[in-house]
């Protein structure tokens, strides 16, 4: 397991003083893998996956601020240098579309400003053909999607394309190591702590959404937060997305099934 301690070596100083999140998916991270990592803000989290991955892996950081952009890819320079190679680059786009790249249609609407109902079907067209043809993350294409307390941002009716997105992007076999804070309580809308949802409906839109073995790899007592009247607590789940059945195994499920229908 890659050693976390050991990584702040190579951060720049004005990270290790910035708060953690709920918690670190990257020890579950393996040498040689493409990893994504959804809400890279500043990038601390992605330098810490291009160690975990080595030289022979790969770091996408994906984050809609273009501040945080900007900051994340100054600091990856310097990270490069530390480490000797450089394995992160940061993309811009929504976390509930992995298909848009953002910097794209930021530099299409300065190119072609939308002034009429025709200019915005033209604009409607331009961005379906971009997802289709040239995706920002093309299906299949990354062993592991990791996120440090992300998920609770989202809105709860964005939760289930969430998970959508990160199956799609995720090679077969691949998994999403995801640590959030759920609650043991249902909190009321709007309050600041607000959708944090609770540990089984979260691993519940997990598997919903086409996930297998959703199960918690780490719920450590360092992770409780407290509001009054209710506890919250960080958990690392580890979600996998089934693996492709060869020939051999679809021949043996389709004859197992009919045998059990008959």
């Amino acid at each position: 397991m890659f050693d976390t301690a050991s990584a702040t070596t190579s951060i720049p100083s004005v990270f290790l003083a910035r708060a953690e999140g709920c918690g670190d998916p990257t020890p579950y991270l393996r040498p040689g893998e493409t990893v994504l990592t959804l809400g890279a803000g500043a990038g601390k989290l992605c330098f810490r996956a291009s160690q975990a991955v080595g030289p022979t892996g790969w770091v996408i950081g994906i984050e809609p601020s273009d501040d945080l952009l900007a900051i994340a890819r100054r600091h990856a320079r310097e990270v490069a240098r530390r480490l000797g190679y450089a394995n992160v680059e940061f993309r811009k786009a929504s976390l509930r579309d992995l298909r848009l790249d953002r910097e794209w249609l930021d530099r299409l609407l300065h190119e072609h400003p939308v002034g009429s109902a025709a200019d915005l079907v033209g604009l409607q067209a331009a961005i379906s053909a971009s997802c289709r043809v040239l995706p920002l993350v093309s299906d299949e294409s990354v062993d592991a999607v990791v996120s440090n307390c992300v998920p609770h941002l989202v809105e709860p009716m964005d939760m289930r394309r969430l998970a959508g997105e990160i199956l799609r992007v995720l090679t077969p076999g691949g998994r999403a190591i995801i640590t959030e804070i759920p609650r043991d309580e249902v909190l009321v809308e709007g309050d600041p702590e607000r959708i944090a949802h609770r540990e089984e409906v979260f691993r519940q839109r997990l598997a919903e959404a086409g996930f297998q073995d959703v199960t918690v790899l780490e719920r450590p007592e360092a992770g409780r937060r407290s509001l009054p009247g209710i506890e919250l607590r960080s958990v690392t789940v580890a979600a996998y997305k089934r693996r492709r059945l060869g020939r051999e195994q679809q021949h043996d499920a389709a004859v197992l099934g009919a045998s059990g229908s008959a």
